[in-house]
């Protein structure tokens, strides 16, 4: 699973046919692109894409936050009333 949380709204997605490459038309004038293996190969024209991952994959390692799961502050806004958002923390907790 692949969570893309660009810096701006996004406007138009380009997705390459038969690729895991996709460019983003946001607000801003930068175009940013993502490679997402699980969605297919990278383009031949940038075939270096894939020997990233393969060395991103070797290096991969658990650490302590494998088990968590991080909220935007979107995520949270819907947490009932009786629940206090901590700015600096980024967490809730219940106030009963």
């Amino acid at each position: 699973m692949t969570s893309i949380e660009p810096t701006g709204t996004i406007n138009d997605i380009c997705v390459f046919s038969d690729s895991g490459l996709m460019l983003l038309a946001l607000d801003g004038s930068q175009i940013p692109s993502y490679f997402i293996p699980a969605l297919g190969p990278a383009p031949k024209w940038c075939s270096y894409l894939e020997n990233l991952t393969e060395e991103v994959e070797e290096g991969a390692q658990t650490t302590i936050y494998d088990d968590f799961k991080f909220l935007t502050k979107e995520d949270v806004t819907p947490v009932p009333t009786q629940c206090t958002v901590h700015e600096t923390v980024g967490a809730y907790t219940s106030t009963k």
